[in-house]
C-alpha cells in the first residue's frame, strides 16, 4: 500500500482552523441534521462543528468514500494521532479534560472529534494527491456517477 503523502504542518493548519468546524456522517440528533443520501449512507451537517476543509457536504462524502475504496491510499501511521496530540498540547496545554468538557458542552464526544480530524487529514491528503484530477472536473464526475437523495 503507498502512503498519501502531506505535509504535516499545512494539514495541521486546517485541522487547528476546524477545531469547532465538522460536517460528518457521524451521528443524527440535536447537533446534526440530515442533509443527504449519498450511496446509501446519510449524510448530516453538524450544527455545532460546522466548518471543514470541505463546505459542501456531499462533495466531502464523495471524496471519503472514495477514499474508503482505494485500499491503496491510506494516511501515514500515526498521522491522526500525532495531529491530536499537536491540537491537544497547543490548543489545550494537554488538558484532555478539558477538551472533552467543551466538546461535551456542544454535544460531540472525544471519539467524534477524533474521526473528524482524521476525515479531515484524509481530505487534506484526497485534495493535494488528487489535485490535477479535481480541477480536471473529477469530483463533478464523481457527483455524476453517485446515487444523491437530497433532504429537505
Amino acid at each position: 500500500m503507498k502512503s498519501i503523502s502531506v505535509a504535516l504542518t499545512a494539514a495541521l493548519v486546517g485541522v487547528l482552523a476546524c477545531v469547532l468546524g465538522w460536517a460528518s456522517a457521524a451521528r443524527a440528533d440535536v447537533t446534526a441534521v440530515k442533509v443527504a443520501v449519498v450511496n446509501g449512507q446519510p449524510i448530516y451537517h453538524s450544527k455545532v462543528l460546522v466548518s471543514s476543509r470541505m463546505t459542501d457536504d456531499i462533495d466531502r462524502a464523495l471524496l471519503l468514500q472514495q477514499y474508503e475504496k482505494n485500499p491503496d491510499l491510506m494516511l501515514p501511521a500515526g498521522m491522526d494521532d500525532e495531529t491530536y496530540r499537536k491540537i491537544l498540547n497547543d490548543t489545550y496545554k494537554g488538558d484532555e479534560a478539558r477538551l472533552v468538557r467543551e466538546l461535551k458542552s456542544k454535544g460531540v464526544t472525544l471519539e467524534e472529534y477524533k474521526r473528524f480530524i482524521t476525515e479531515e487529514l484524509i481530505l487534506a491528503a484526497m485534495l493535494s494527491h488528487f489535485d490535477k484530477q479535481i480541477k480536471a472536473g473529477w469530483l463533478a464526475e464523481l457527483r455524476k456517477g453517485a446515487v444523491i437523495e437530497k433532504v429537505k
